[in-house]
């Protein structure tokens, strides 16, 4: 299975706290399709943010009832880009089939990619790496 822009996938990831399944949204992909990056969902808006009203805007409201791989309506942090190498995300791909979860709809991919392009807490050469700004 190849990635692709809007996939979701479901990830056991050791660098969140504690270590745990999440699910992640590829939102971005190099001119050479070598790396990508995601945004985490999560059940709940980032604590480290509740203070400022402008970190609150990046996260992102995403409903169960358009997205049937969510339980329940969830949080999408676009304050943050995870950057991943496509080969490594393919080989879990391939080797575990149930890591793909689903796609998000086109209107809500745009709205992700909207907050992440305005967003001041992601600099703006991994934007334009990842196809953020128009050409």
């Amino acid at each position: 299975m190849h990635l692709k822009i809007g996939m979701v996938l479901k990830l056991f990831l050791v660098d969140t706290n504690p270590p745990k399944l999440k699910y992640l949204i590829i939102v971005g992909v190099d001119r050479s399709s070598i790396s990508c990056v995601s945004v985490l969902i999560n059940s709940k808006p980032n604590r480290k943010i509740h203070w400022h009203v402008d970190l609150m805007a990046l996260q992102v409201p995403i409903s169960a009832s358009d997205h049937d791989f969510l339980n329940y309506d969830s949080f999408v942090d676009c304050s943050n880009l995870r950057q991943e190498q496509i080969y490594d995300l393919e080989l879990e791909l391939n080797s575990n089939l149930d890591a793909y979860v689903g796609d998000v709809t086109q209107t809500f991919l745009e709205t992700l990619r909207n907050a992440i392009k305005h967003s001041n807490t992601i600099k703006g050469k991994l934007k334009k790496k990842f196809g953020f700004y128009d050409s």
